[in-house]
């Protein structure tokens, strides 16, 4: 979606169609497609994909797979984007290669940019155990043998959730960690696919927690 093109996020996947195309004599290619939503009018809104919306499609043709390429796709994270409370991407957040983070921001960024760059750090590999992981995984339905940036990105939205859900019911939250909620404006979510468990309300007071 919308900042985003598709690539292959997991290097094993990558390896094993080169195989399963050299065990046949055959050559592999690909194609990265990336679609915005085109009933929305910001950033944010044409990253969500709805139901029965019409779509732009950027395409940039069929290209052969290598090994080289898939490793230059896997071995670093892609920036992932991050909103202001219009809904406009304002930055972004990258982990490199020595796991270390980068939030990048321009001019625009607020409390809601902020806000999101703090979850995504935390929906990092090294921040979420491998349990945690696979009982997000399945809640979320996503495949449960990798932890991508698809991945990430729905952990950090589902953090926001929780942030936002702590702050009109209650819940367990460090008092300097709770300052970013109240000022978090809720029109800038996105919607949950799935409701909040308590099973996932336990993982994110278990990252809080002393």
């Amino acid at each position: 979606m919308y900042p985003r093109k598709g690539v292959i996020e997991s290097l094993n996947l990558g390896l094993q169609a080169l195989d399963d195309a050299n065990s046949k004599n055959a050559q592999c290619f690909f194609a990265s497609v990336g679609i915005a939503n085109a009933n929305g009018s910001t950033d944010l809104e044409m990253s969500i994909p709805t139901r029965g919306a019409g779509y732009y499609v950027a395409y940039n043709g069929i290209e052969e797979l290598t090994p080289v390429k898939v490793r230059d796709m896997t071995g670093a994270n892609a920036p992932l984007p991050t909103y202001d409370r219009d809904g406009t991407i304002v930055g972004s957040v990258r982990r490199g290669a020595d796991d270390r983070y980068t939030i990048l921001a321009n001019d625009g960024a607020d409390v809601s940019a902020m806000l999101m760059s703090i979850c995504l750090i935390f929906a990092g590999e090294r921040d979420v155990s491998e349990d945690q992981r696979l009982r997000f995984s399945l809640w979320g339905h996503l495949p449960t043998d990798a932890w991508t940036e698809t991945h990430q990105q729905a952990f950090a939205l589902a953090l926001i959730h929780y942030f936002m859900e702590v702050r009109t019911r209650g819940g367990t939250l460090p008092p300097g960690v709770l300052k970013a909620p109240q000022v978090f404006p809720p029109q800038a979510l996105q919607n949950l696919r799935h409701p909040l468990t308590d099973e996932i309300r336990s993982i994110f007071e278990s990252m809080f927690a002393d």
